[in-house]
Order: C-alpha cells, then structure tokens, then sequence
C-alpha cells in the first residue's frame, strides 16, 4: 500500500503504486472525490462520475444510481449502469461489440424481466453511448498497456463549479492514507485531466 499522496496540480510525473485508491482535488472550498480505482483478485475496477452524472441524466435523488468500469480477466473491458426506483430496475453492462440491458418492471410488487442486446451500432445515439468501448484489450496476464476513462475539468481561482451537497464532498477527516490529493486551491486557471492506465513495470504516470 502507497503512503499518503499530496501533490500540486501542475506538469509532474507521478509513480503511484498501490491496490486501490481514491483522487481527491483539494480546492479553496473543500475537498472532493473525482476518481476511484481498485486492483482485485480477478478483475480491475474503477469509478469516476460522482452524483455530477446524476444530474446530467436528470435522475431524482429519490433512486439509486450507479456507474462503474471494469477490467475483468479475460480483457473485455465495460461500463455497468444501474437504475433503481421504485417501479422500475434497469441494469446497462456496455461491452466493445454489444450492450447488454436488463429492464425489471415492478408493479404491484410483482416483476417483469425484459432482457435486450444491441450492437455498438444501435446504442451509438444512446445518451450513454459515449461509454462504448472502442476496442477489446488483451487479458489481464498479456495487457502492456490501456488507459481507463478519464474525469476532466476546469479549475479557476482554486475552484471548480459542482453542485453544493453531493456525494463527491470529502471531509478532510476522512480522507485515508492511501488516497491522492491534488492540491488546486491556489491556482488561478487550469485543466485538469484525471486517468489511471496500465503501463510496464517502471513507467511513470503523468498527473497534468
């Protein structure tokens, strides 16, 4: 496990080594969770939409929402959305080649399962078709390299704009040993662009 990450957001390169972790932007108005990535037995796993992506699909507070990537053994890397409220469950699995949805219709308290494939092709208009895929990497054992989604924004004046009282808040009480801070809070203007990949043994990361 790394020990605690502090550094500033400007052009330096950064070997982070550890089994998960969590980046933290830490602006002028508090702390915020931006990225989150972890190394399991069989699979890599990473989150990195906060309750930003709720509001942007206009999803009420009301249902449970959730968006996540994962790099499983075999490389057939995907995003998985879940919706649930209470009259309907919809679960979204969006692979390279296909996208997979499961809808359950609750009415009553009785369920209704629909199940539906589509290709890349049909889903591309979708509003969340911006999560396919471009392509299948190798397995987990022959992957060299792959770079997962990345979270940008723009910071001014030690700031970045976010809806006040969601879940990306952090206290600074709460915030664990192994967790990457990027301190942005005395800059006046700047991009930034937040990723994890998968590099050789000895390549560093780029935190811009």
């Amino acid at each position: 496990m790394a020990d605690s990450h502090k550094i500033p957001a400007q052009h330096q390169a950064v070997n982070v080594t550890c089994n998960f972790m969590t980046c933290i932007i830490k602006t002028k108005d508090g702390y915020f969770k931006t990225y989150f990535i972890a190394i399991q037995q069989n699979s890599i796993v990473g989150w990195f939409s906060g309750d930003w992506m709720r509001r942007e699909l206009g999803i009420p507070d009301s249902s449970t929402f959730e968006i996540h990537f994962t790099f499983p053994k075999n490389g057939n890397f995907h995003h998985t959305v879940i919706l649930q409220t209470d009259i309907k469950e919809e679960y979204i699995n969006i692979f390279w080649d296909n996208v997979k949805i499961k809808t359950i219709d609750i009415i009553d308290g009785n369920k209704t399962v629909e199940k539906i494939e589509k290709t890349r092709k049909e889903f591309e208009d979708n509003l969340l078709g911006h999560l396919v895929p471009l392509f299948k990497p190798d397995s987990l054992e022959k992957v060299k390299s792959f770079h997962f989604p990345t979270m940008g924004f723009n910071v001014f004046n030690g700031s970045f704009k976010i809806i006040k009282n969601v879940d990306l808040v952090v206290e600074e009480k709460n915030i664990k040993p192994a967790d990457l801070v990027i301190d942005v809070s005395k800059m006046e203007s700047v991009s930034l662009n937040i990723s994890a990949a998968i590099r050789p043994a000895g390549d560093i990361m780029s935190v811009i």
